[in-house]
């Protein structure tokens, strides 16, 4: 016998909370309005919608598009071979068809690509997406800040926080879990905009799904260069878990935000940039310049 949705009867397409397709839509829809409820004024804000072409991306900019808001869309070319150019051109059709301004920048304007990251991996002593994410965060910060936005906004799901949380409990370093939150807001003064993860409580295959039944376009490509990151080995096994203990996800993040230590003294300056850096200088003017 066929499972029916809890609330309507209908024929069930997400069956971890036994939701019909109409009813997956307001399930996500709810949890996002959540934590866009949390920006006083939001709509009066100039909001920054980051893209990269996948499902979560597109799937979220979908839905801050339906709201009455001041956003606009930003994609980072990374140069990836096989990914960028094909996951630029769903964005810009994603924009064209929905009428968003689409701001395009390109990591290769500041002489460099991922596969230079990936070729100095064991110089840098870090992985390929562990350098990627640093540019990615510093691009988006700038990009936001000089033009004039309030809050960035990402697709990070519930699957990506729960990973983080066993990322920060494995290296035994909690500061990092209390920066992760469904909000933050600007620092002027540090130079940095405010960001919002409106998938904060969205589980990644209820987010797929959603991409799936409303039609929204997204690239199904993978990066070459993921292999070997931990974080996808350790969302597959949290998705594991979350089999047998439905809700690990969502206490583990809970569980390790209560736990985490706050940061309590402000970032220095770069030296290089004027942006925000734990150092005399940032991570990504070090790695512009080791890689110069």
């Amino acid at each position: 016998m066929s499972i029916k949705c809890r609330f309507c009867r209908k024929a069930v397409i997400y069956p971890e909370q036994r939701l019909c397709v109409d009813h997956l839509s307001k399930f996500i829809e709810k949890r996002v309005d959540k934590v866009l409820g949390k920006v006083l004024g939001l709509e009066e804000k100039k909001i920054l919608v980051t893209v990269s072409g996948g499902k979560d991306s597109t799937g979220l900019a979908h839905i801050m598009a339906l709201r009455d808001l001041n956003m606009e869309l930003l994609y980072l070319n990374l140069g990836i071979p096989t990914y960028s150019d094909a996951s630029q051109k769903v964005v810009e059709d994603f924009a064209k068809a929905r009428k968003l301004k689409l701001n395009i920048i390109t990591l290769n304007d500041y002489g460099f690509t991922v596969k230079d990251f990936h070729e100095k991996q064991e110089e840098f002593r870090s992985n390929t997406c562990s350098l990627c994410g640093s540019a990615k965060r510093y691009l988006f910060n700038k990009f936001a800040f000089e033009n004039g936005f309030d809050f960035i906004v990402t697709a990070h799901n519930l699957d990506d926080f729960a990973s983080f949380a066993v990322m920060g409990i494995s290296s035994g370093d909690l500061r990092y879990i209390s920066k992760t939150a469904s909000v933050s807001w600007p620092k002027k003064e540090q130079k940095t905009v405010g960001r919002i993860r409106p998938y904060f409580h969205v589980p990644e295959k209820a987010s797929l799904i959603y991409s799936l039944s409303n039609n929204i376009p997204f690239f199904e490509g993978d990066c070459e260069y993921v292999g070997g990151n931990k974080q996808g080995d350790i969302k597959t096994r949290v998705a594991e878990l979350e089999r047998v203990a439905p809700g690990f996800r969502q206490h583990l993040v809970k569980f390790t935000r209560k736990s985490g230590t706050p940061e309590t003294t402000a970032p220095k300056s770069c030296d290089s940039c004027g942006y925000p850096s734990a150092i005399d200088s940032c991570r990504f003017c070090r790695i512009k310049e080791r890689l110069r």
